[in-house]
């Protein structure tokens, strides 16, 4: 996490936001992938980092970050559209598929970031955990899909929730 992201997600606790993202991280992980592995292993550092830096540098270690954008800078960004709740880069090895760096960014501009479990009360109120559900597929290297009511589709109306639990066409 970036050295900002608690404070910009406020009310949420720096404890709320860690365990969004290790539920979210958890519900990929659950999906029987049919042999005795998990998927994939992720682990969340204690620390901040004071990089908001989104990229990957070739022969240069790298960390992956998750950053809390402001509006401001989230519309000086290239390719960021202004109404996207969150934005996900992914690097990989085009030969091999296998993915060298991940980078989250949430555009607090879009909404206010909330748990909307407890209720959210009103349309600029954005579920954090539907989000990062979500944008953990990208970061599993999974892209869009069309079809209705998965986790993976490219909509996310106010205050829903229903993208923190995976459907047959995500877990497929």
């Amino acid at each position: 996490f970036n050295d900002n992201m608690f404070a910009r997600l406020a009310p949420l606790t720096e404890t709320d936001v860690r365990n969004t993202f290790k539920t979210a991280f958890e519900t990929w992980a659950d999906v029987d992938c049919g042999d005795a592995r998990s998927p994939f292993f992720v682990e969340q550092a204690a620390a901040t980092t004071p990089t908001s830096k989104a990229e990957f540098v070739y022969d240069e270690p790298n960390e992956s970050v998750v950053v809390a954008r402001t509006s401001a800078e989230w519309g000086a960004l290239p390719n960021h559209d202004p109404t996207a709740l969150a934005f996900t880069l992914l690097w990989h090895d085009k030969n091999t598929g296998e993915i060298l760096d991940v980078d989250m960014e949430l555009n607090t501009g879009a909404g206010k970031f909330a748990d909307c479990v407890r209720g959210c009360s009103n349309r600029m109120m954005v579920d954090l955990g539907n989000t990062i559900t979500h944008e953990a597929g990208h970061l599993l290297g999974l892209g869009h899909t069309t079809v209705r009511g998965a986790t993976m589709t490219t909509t996310a109306i106010g205050a829903e929730t229903e993208k923190r639990t995976l459907e047959t066409d995500d877990k497929n």
